[in-house]
């Protein structure tokens, strides 16, 4: 249906903008913080200290030299300190070790036996490499054999997330068969039968010292043997000092507060995913009542986290985001009120702050800019758009245009072109902004009393010649040409 002059005129500014949605301002991560947790999921660590065979002191320099296991090209060399250690990151596969190395005391080594290593993602694991005595993270012992596996639990009572657990034929000193430790404290692998010392060190353990070990551990052909090393024990508790006693009774009553703390957080995360579904959900419902049950949810669940979690802005900011969704459902005063009085704690709590969050004060005050607007409180809403704009600089444009949308929904075409108007100051390359300026302008159009034709007024041509001129093909394009040919108007050409 074409669409002339007269149609446009003959509705409210906001008629002409229902199909533009308003897309909800919750934070995204960045693409780039994205790629960055997938790089660092596509690599490891490993680490430890270097000692050599000729009369086991440890290196005081030389390199480890990491080179991909199965004839892939590229190798990583890596810097052995003045004290022995070294630490590597490469991507996860296995690795097969050269050592190159001067000892404290002057002599230098290389490994000649082939010594394997395997990186796992995501993990950083402790390997110290004995030139005399190595044994490989990822076992390549053949022959019989039993496996082990089991969970590090340190004295308070959690899982300990690195270090090694080794079997040693010596009490300790010389690690038979080691197996790293992975963050949920569990360990596993394979080894020859016999009688071992179980030792466990942590990532910073000198070679010669360890955390714990439990004697008698007997690996059978054949059999797996589940041992664990529960540093909570009787036997490893009776071994400490009074004062260390005390000190890990404290950290034991700490980590339980920080547990029951965890598991609000979890709740409260899960709570704002749903939210940020809500929200989505609420703005592409097409009938009222759909909107106002995924606005209550959200309100329901932000009144519960803001009660669990007082102290947190962002809860306080999406409590306001939810009430101002069902105060505009239900065209509901008291709604609005009570968001308004969210989104101040929210921008009070940021504001006292150390380091307050832009990216959240930002959207307190765009949210607020919504409801003065709603409610026609025109410089309000201005101010609060505009110090939405200065606290969160990277989206000055989308407040402003979100502005510009709601002003025109109620009505406001002034305030409507205004808001476009500064939104163009930022990017004026950006075809949305003025076909909204354009749309605020064109209620303003008269007509001549002696030719009868249509009089645009200032501005208005201009705006919708330049969203032809950056979006030709853009979705309101059809309408702003007839609007156009209504004004006796046709594009012009680039």
């Amino acid at each position: 249906m074409k669409r002339t002059l007269a149609f446009w005129l003959g509705l409210s500014a906001a008629a002409g903008l229902l199909a533009f949605a308003i897309l909800p301002a919750i934070a995204q991560t960045p693409p780039a913080a994205t790629a960055a947790a997938d790089a660092s999921a596509s690599t490891g660590k490993i680490h430890g200290f270097v000692t050599g065979a000729h009369n086991q002191s440890l290196a005081a320099s030389g390199t480890v030299t990491l080179s991909p296991v199965g004839g892939q090209k590229g190798e990583y060399k890596f810097n052995i300190s003045k004290t022995g250690a070294y630490t590597a990151e490469a991507p996860a596969g296995a690795y097969s070790v050269r050592v190159m190395m001067q000892d404290q005391n002057g002599a230098a080594e290389y490994n000649k036996a082939d010594i394997q290593v395997t990186i796992n993602a995501g993990q950083d694991v402790l390997q110290n490499i004995d030139l005399g005595n190595f044994v490989s993270v990822t076992s390549t012992f053949k022959g019989p054999s039993g496996t082990i596996h089991g969970r590090v639990i340190g004295p308070d009572g959690l899982p300990t997330p690195a270090g090694t657990v080794s079997l040693s034929l010596d009490g300790g000193p010389t690690a038979k068969f080691s197996f790293p430790v992975k963050t949920d404290g569990t360990y596993s692998g394979i080894a020859a039968p016999g009688k071992y010392t179980l030792v466990f060190r942590g990532p910073t353990t000198p070679p010669d010292k360890v955390v714990d070990q439990i004697d008698n551990i007997k690996i059978v052909v054949g059999q797996d043997v589940a041992q664990d090393d529960d540093m909570t024990r009787k036997e490893y508790f009776d071994k400490m000092t009074p004062d260390q006693k005390k000190q890990f009774e404290e950290i034991k009553k700490t980590n339980q507060a920080l547990m029951k703390d965890n598991a609000v957080l979890m709740n409260i995360n899960a709570d704002l995913k749903t939210v940020v579904q809500d929200f989505s959900d609420a703005v592409t419902a097409k009938d009222a009542a759909t909107k106002i049950a995924k606005y209550q949810d959200a309100e329901t669940l932000m009144l519960r986290d803001t009660a669990a979690k007082p102290d947190a802005s962002t809860l306080w900011e999406e409590l306001g985001r939810a009430q101002v969704g069902l105060g505009t459902a239900q065209n509901d005063q008291k709604k609005y009120d009570e968001a308004i009085a969210s989104l101040k704690k929210a921008l009070d709590m940021e504001t006292t702050a150390k380091k307050p969050n832009g990216a959240i004060q930002g959207l307190a005050d765009s949210t607020m800019g919504e409801v003065y607007a709603r409610t026609g409180k025109v410089p309000d809403a201005n101010a609060a758009y505009d110090a939405a704009a200065k606290a969160d600089p990277t989206r000055a444009i989308s407040y402003l245009k979100n502005e510009s949308v709601i002003f025109s929904q109620v009505g406001n075409s002034d305030a409507s072109a205004a808001a476009a108007d500064e939104a163009i100051k930022l990017d004026p390359k950006q075809a949305i902004l003025y076909y909204l300026k354009a749309q605020g302008l064109v209620t303003k159009a008269t007509v001549d009393p002696k030719t009868k034709a249509f009089v645009a007024p200032p501005g208005c041509i201009e705006a919708y010649q330049m969203y032809l001129q950056l979006a030709p093909d853009g979705a309101y394009a059809p309408d702003v040409k007839d609007v156009l040919a209504s004004f006796g108007q046709k594009p012009l050409k680039k």
